[in-house]
């Protein structure tokens, strides 16, 4: 899974360390993305990731 900047194309790869339920994407807002995981919603603050990878 992926998370793309679309003004300047940075992304980041999403990779859990250990989950046996899949991660499905629900949305992305200005604030946050959202997942869907064993039966649970998980909000990533998108402030919060790292600097990001160039296309």
């Amino acid at each position: 899974m992926a998370i793309v900047r679309l003004s300047d194309g940075a992304w980041w790869k999403l990779v859990p360390t250990t989950h046996p339920h899949p991660i499905d994407p629900i949305g992305v807002s200005c604030e946050h993305a959202y997942y869907s995981y064993a039966n649970q919603v998980l909000r990533v603050r998108l402030s919060s990731l790292p600097p990001g990878g160039l296309p």
